[in-house]
């Protein structure tokens, strides 16, 4: 095929839209180089590529050097970037109705607040409206800042068992009985969380706790007969005797 042929220059530019970056650059310095005597003007003349990116080719193909792209800062900046006033009254409108996850698996933020509820927020802290990114995109900002639009659910009391009055019953007479003893030790424990986090949690206190408490010698807990840490619970259990042979206490489990 003829150089000078127009489908020939065509061709050349479509290879040149198949690659990315400095693959692209590589082929468009070789292209000038081959076509247009090393001229990254006459390469911009010819096949309509900025020469800006030709000369970056050219010196990326004579030095050995790859330039790094940074795409990232290409394009609009997103609007709290754009406008840090709005990004700080964003946070000072969210962060009072705000609740961190409940599990702790992350970092993100529930927020109880519309999209719609913040943007006239902002318009009674004294931002224009015309000046304000729609609703459909302030949802967007408030994800990319961290929070989750989600309404939060209320807290709700423990329910009750059908051994609740018996449970109480139980662990005040057993108070009554052995109240005065200077040996022991009373502790007590609620549900939440898994029946290794209770056994964890209560080595951890009991290495932080035990050089006050030299003279005990009787560790009395008080339970509520939850799932963690029921009688039948066969893992809270099996991790109770550990703990009572690394201690050297008596533990006693009062349901």
């Amino acid at each position: 095929m003829d150089a000078s042929d127009p489908s020939f220059d065509a061709l050349i530019r479509s290879a040149a839209r198949r690659l990315q970056g400095h693959q692209r650059r590589l082929f468009m310095a070789e292209v000038a180089t081959q076509l247009c005597q090393g001229s990254a003007r006459r390469a911009e003349r010819r096949f309509g590529w900025g020469r800006d990116a030709v000369q970056t080719g050219l010196h990326e193909a004579q030095g050995g050097i790859r330039c790094q792209e940074n795409f990232a800062a290409k394009g609009r900046l997103p609007s709290e970037a754009k406008n840090p006033k709005l990004a700080a009254d964003i946070r000072a409108i969210v962060e009072p109705h705000t609740q961190a996850d409940p599990e702790l698996k992350s970092s993100r933020l529930y927020a109880n607040l519309s999209a719609a509820e913040v943007l006239r927020a902002l318009i009674d802290k004294g931002h224009a409206q015309e000046s304000l990114p729609s609703e459909r995109t302030m949802r967007d900002v408030l994800n990319r800042m961290g929070y989750r639009l989600k309404r939060l659910r209320k807290g709700k009391p423990l329910k009750k068992t059908k051994d609740t009055a018996a449970i109480f019953a139980n662990i005040k007479a057993d108070r009554q009985e052995d109240g005065d003893d200077h040996q022991r030790l009373d502790a007590g424990m609620r549900g939440g969380g898994s029946s290794d986090f209770w056994a964890d949690a209560l080595m951890v206190w009991w290495r932080g706790a035990w050089a006050a408490q030299r003279g005990i010698r009787q560790l009395v807990i008080y339970l509520d007969n939850g799932p963690e840490n029921s009688g039948r619970r066969t893992q809270f259990l099996k991790r109770m005797v550990p703990f009572a042979d690394w201690s050297g206490l008596v533990v006693r489990l009062v349901y």
